[in-house]
């Protein structure tokens, strides 16, 4: 007496893989570099995403501009700081990141932030 679910997929009915997902922490290397504080275990504290501070290692998130008061922040130091808009060239993403780590992030409106490079190669065949 069975019948068909539509929208719905049965994960049981797949091989199993060993690949996995997660939050890796940011290593000690890019602390440094990028001016992050280590998390600090305060369960007072009002800072918000505090789990994934944790699992990151950091005193503040590190998350991607998303808040009102980070893209108003952006749009600031776009126009008036000289390692993000140094004579209308590309911005200094490492000093841009120390900038906004060091004396803005506050975990509260403002997060930390690091400088990726993705490095890939395309093959076309």
């Amino acid at each position: 007496m069975s019948y068909k679910i539509n929208g719905w997929i049965n994960g049981l009915l797949y091989q199993p893989t060993s690949e996995v997902s997660g939050l890796l922490p940011i290593p000690a290397s890019i602390h440094m570099v990028a001016g992050l504080q280590p998390m600090i275990s305060d369960p007072t504290s009002k800072i918000l995403h505090r789990y994934l501070s944790n699992r990151q290692g950091t005193l503040f998130a590190v998350i991607g501009v998303h808040t009102i008061d980070e893209k108003k922040l952006f749009s600031r130091l776009m126009r008036e700081d000289p390692s993000f808009n140094w004579n209308k060239q590309e911005p200094d993403w490492k000093a841009a990141v120390q900038v906004w780590n060091i004396k803005y992030a506050d975990g509260k409106t403002i997060f930390y932030k690091v400088r990726v490079i993705l490095l890939f190669k395309m093959k076309y065949t």
